[in-house]
C-alpha cells in the first residue's frame, strides 16, 4: 500500500508482487487517504491512514477482508490533535504500528503549529486499534538542533527490536521549509 499524491485527491494505492521484487500496480483502493499502515488483527486487515481535515491531518481506521474493498470502522478519527498548546495540538500524521502480546503500539508524528511538518514522535497503545492510550511521557522523541540532518521535520517512525537495543528509522529534513529541501533516512537508538 502506498500514498498516491499528485494533482488529484490524495489516495491510497495498491501494488502486488508474487516474488517481493517485481510489483505491478493494482490501482487506487482508498480515495482520500495517505500514509497507510496495515495491520492484520483477528483475520481482518486493518489500515490506519491520515486524512486532511480542514487545515491539518488526523488518523482514521478502515478494515478489509480482501485488501481491496475497504470500510471505515467509524466516522471519527482514532487519533486527533492534542490539547491546545501541546506538542501535537495542530497535526498528527504518519502512524506506524507494531503488535506485542496482543497489544498494539503506535508511534506517530505531531506538530504544535504546522501541517505535515511534525517536530515530535509520540507513543500510544491499544488492544482494539480504535481506542488509544497515550504515553504520559509524550513526546518520546523530537527534532534535533539547527544544522543537524533531522532539525526540520520528522515522519514515519519505524521501530526495530535489536540485540540489546531498539533502533528507530525515520524520514527527516534539515529545514522546516520545503523549497529545495530533500528528505533523508535517519536512525536513533536506545539501549534496552
Amino acid at each position: 500500500y502506498y500514498s498516491a499524491v499528485g494533482s488529484e485527491e490524495d489516495s491510497i494505492g495498491l501494488s502486488i508482487s508474487r516474488d517481493g521484487e517485481n510489483f505491478h500496480k493494482f490501482g487506487i483502493v482508498f480515495p482520500g487517504g495517505r500514509a497507510p499502515e496495515v495491520v492484520l488483527k483477528d483475520g481482518v486487515i486493518h489500515m490506519l491512514f491520515q486524512k486532511y481535515i480542514d487545515d491539518h491531518y488526523e488518523t482514521f481506521l478502515a478494515t478489509s477482508r480482501n485488501g481491496i474493498k475497504w470500510e471505515m470502522v467509524q466516522e471519527e478519527p482514532v487519533l486527533s490533535p492534542g490539547e491546545p498548546g501541546s506538542w501535537n495540538s495542530f497535526d498528527v500524521c504518519t502512524a506506524r504500528v507494531r503488535e506485542s502480546g496482543g497489544v498494539y503500539y503506535m508511534l506517530y508524528a505531531g506538530s504544535p503549529n504546522l501541517c505535515d511538518v511534525p517536530n515530535y514522535f509520540g507513543l500510544a497503545r491499544s488492544t482494539d486499534l480504535v481506542n488509544w492510550e497515550h504515553h504520559p511521557g509524550n513526546p518520546m522523541f523530537g527534532t534535533a538542533a539547527a544544522g543537524e540532518p533531522d532539525a526540520g521535520a520528522i515522519w514515519f517512525p519505524e521501530l526495530f527490536d535489536c540485540d540489546g537495543f531498539f533502533a528507530m528509522l525515520y524520514e527527516a529534513t534539515h529545514s522546516k521549509f520545503h523549497d529545495g529541501v530533500t528528505s533523508q533516512l535517519c536512525q536513533a537508538s536506545i539501549e534496552k
